[in-house]
């Protein structure tokens, strides 16, 4: 199919070839050439605002993969003494109380002491030393005491936190690592025959 075809400054294109009619038809081949001319042109011509949001992109992109390893890392290695200072110390810095990590199967007992308390029916005093076997620091435990008569029944069971043994001023602390801690408490039981205890941390 032949169309008239000529440019806004009367000069023919590329793509356009003349007939001996004076007519103009479009060359396919001369066409595709200048659009891929002009394609590469413009990318040549990006704009350095654009280019400067390709960069910062990728740079973004970098940071969060960056981000997401070191958390991953801290996730498998969280019972580490060295990647729990460091949660608790960013913890600290971003304004947030530093999370608890807790393992009581790890608290062990140094000493105990279990008595009858003269002139009180039915008391008892437990005395204990505790201690920390993790490496790392760990808040004090809920300590749950049963007292048994001398079959082994359990009579009477009371579950004593933190604040039930220890002043306010040390509860705030932690467990050190290795430390001993002596705790007392007393319970109380209808049983005439109370002869030991059980104990369990939580």
């Amino acid at each position: 199919m032949k169309i008239k075809a000529r440019n806004s400054a009367g000069v023919r294109s590329k793509s356009v070839a003349a007939t001996d009619s004076g007519s103009t038809v479009i060359d396919q081949h001369a066409l595709e050439k200048d659009v891929l001319e002009q394609r590469l042109l413009a990318t040549a011509g990006e704009r350095p605002e654009e280019k400067d949001r390709t960069s910062g992109a990728f740079s973004g992109g970098v940071v969060v993969l960056l981000l997401l390893l070191m958390l991953q890392l801290l996730y498998l290695y969280r019972e580490q003494a060295v990647e729990i200072d460091f949660i608790a110390s960013v913890s600290r810095s971003l304004g947030y109380t530093p999370p608890q990590i807790r393992h009581p199967e790890m608290i062990g007992l140094t000493n105990r002491v279990f008595t009858h308390v003269e002139g009180q029916e039915g008391l008892y005093r437990l005395q204990l030393g505790v201690m920390n076997h993790t490496s790392h620091r760990q808040p004090f435990p809920l300590i749950e005491v049963s007292l048994t008569d001398a079959q082994g029944v359990t009579r009477a069971r009371n579950r004593f936190h933190a604040l039930d043994y220890l002043s306010p001023a040390v509860v705030r602390d932690q467990m050190t690592p290795d430390e001993e801690y002596v705790v007392s408490f007393a319970m109380k039981s209808s049983a005439s025959d109370i002869s030991g205890f059980m104990l369990d941390f939580f």
